[in-house]
C-alpha cells in the first residue's frame, strides 16, 4: 500500500529536549558493542555519551525523526531536500 502526504522530518539536533530523551531511549535498546582491554563483551549507551556524540551518531547513520522523536528514516522518502522540514510522503508497507 502506497500512501501520499505531508509529513515533517526532522535531524536530531532540530529537535526539541524532550524529543531528543526519546530518541536517547530508541538508540540505548541497541548499545554500541565492543571488546574491551581483557576480551569481553562490553556495551556503550547513548544515554552516557555527550549530545554531539548522539548528533553525530545519528547524522552518519542518517537517522530522521518525526516532531517528537519517532525514527521515520525506515520510510522511503520521495522528493526530500534536506534544507526543508517537509516531504513529500513515503511508501508504507
Amino acid at each position: 500500500m502506497v500512501t501520499f502526504g505531508l509529513v515533517e522530518v526532522y535531524d536530531y539536533t532540530d529537535l526539541e529536549q524532550k524529543a531528543k530523551y526519546k530518541v536517547i531511549n530508541w538508540l540505548d535498546k541497541v548499545p554500541l558493542e565492543y571488546e574491551n582491554d581483557e576480551g569481553g563483551i562490553s556495551y556503550e549507551y547513548f544515554s552516557d555519551m555527550s549530545e554531539e556524540d548522539v548528533a553525530e551518531h545519528c547524522m552518519m547513520n542518517e537517522y530522521k525523526f518525526d516532531r517528537l522523536g519517532t525514527p521515520i528514516h525506515h520510510l522511503l522518502l520521495l522528493d526530500y531536500n534536506p534544507k526543508q522540514t517537509q516531504t513529500k510522503e513515503i511508501q508504507n508497507g
